[in-house]
């Protein structure tokens, strides 16, 4: 199965502060563990470049007088130390990637991934909660805008997408699905939500809860996402759900994560999907061993392949060969 994958080795420098939990090292390790394994899995892998966004395509959810903020000013408001010139055009590049991933859709790719994707909690005029730009909600956006699709966004961050929500809430062409712990950051989706009218759900979870109340809710997911008409899926991958990830208490597993992202292949088989990683604070081994799982299921790989797979196993050699480079 063919996996188109969006990178570049700059995206180790996305570091918010020394010890910030957001450490860019995680997009180079999943991206070193997915070519590690690309073989044995039988994943045709396709490495892609990212681009800076245009202001065009931050205009389809951000204000000009914040596009400025970042861009000229170079305030993102979501690092530590002020303005940050390399930092800014980092974020750029980041959504930019996620128009790469859109282009890639236009021409056919059935699996698009790009895991510095799924920036869920910035708003039209700030950033928040790590998050600079709105890249799933421009994309989607776009998708429906000009394309004339129907996009359907699963979001399985252990965090509320609220930003993706708010910016597409008014868009009926627009489905958002989020999965995500109760009671934490950033205070919102604190109870089950069934809006048909605006196309947005929310699935909350307690402390505690695992695979077993995932799957429920992806299965949730998928009955709506049918009856939606869904033409593309989105699917913001945050790998925080982890039991070891240490900003909340879901229990989540990577055979539990695999198995959740293959019911949303399975279900929809010709349907193009976008794979974002969202958050994920375990940057040396549970993070970048949750999203190669999930890419393996996008490759119709699932959890007993997963598990020969040895990821944990992996893990480490890759590291170490990676905490080498100067871009660490």
């Amino acid at each position: 199965m063919t996996i188109h994958f969006i990178h570049d080795d700059t995206y180790g420098n996305w570091v918010l502060g020394a010890t910030h939990p957001t450490q860019g090292r995680r997009y180079l390790h999943a991206a070193a563990l997915l070519q590690d394994i690309a073989p044995a899995a039988e994943l045709d892998l396709k490495i892609l470049p990212t681009r800076e966004a245009s202001r065009a395509e931050l205009s389809l959810v951000h204000s000009q007088e914040y596009i400025d903020r970042v861009l000229v000013d170079f305030d993102g408001g979501a690092w530590d130390g002020g303005p940050n010139r390399e930092l800014s055009r980092l974020a750029s590049a980041l959504f930019g990637g996620t128009m790469v991933a859109v282009e890639q859709v236009r021409v056919g790719a059935l699996n698009v991934v790009h895991l510095p994707g799924a920036k869920h909690h910035a708003q039209a005029n700030q950033s928040s909660g790590f998050c600079v730009f709105a890249d799933f909600a421009a994309a989607a956006t776009a998708l429906v805008q000009e394309d004339g699709r129907k996009v359907a966004i699963l979001d399985i961050d252990v965090h509320h997408g609220d930003g993706t929500e708010n910016l597409t809430r008014e868009n009926r062409s627009i489905l958002t699905f989020s999965v995500h712990q109760t009671g934490i950051f950033p205070g919102t989706g604190w109870v089950r939500e069934d809006d048909h009218e605006h196309q947005v759900f929310n699935r909350p979870l307690n402390a505690g809860d695992g695979d077993a109340e995932l799957l429920e809710a992806v299965r949730e997911f998928v009955v709506e996402a049918k009856a939606f008409g869904a033409d593309v899926i989105l699917i913001a991958g945050g790998a925080d759900g982890h039991a070891e990830d240490s900003l909340a208490r879901l229990n989540y597993s990577i055979y539990g994560f695999n198995r959740a992202v293959g019911l949303v292949r399975e279900a929809f088989a010709s349907t193009p999907v976008i794979f974002g990683g969202a958050g994920g604070y375990r940057p040396d081994d549970f993070t970048p061993m949750m999203w190669v799982s999930a890419i393996c299921a996008l490759g119709g790989v699932g959890p007993d392949g997963v598990e020969a797979l040895d990821l944990e196993g992996r893990i480490g050699g890759i590291v170490a060969s990676v905490s080498g480079s100067t871009l660490v």
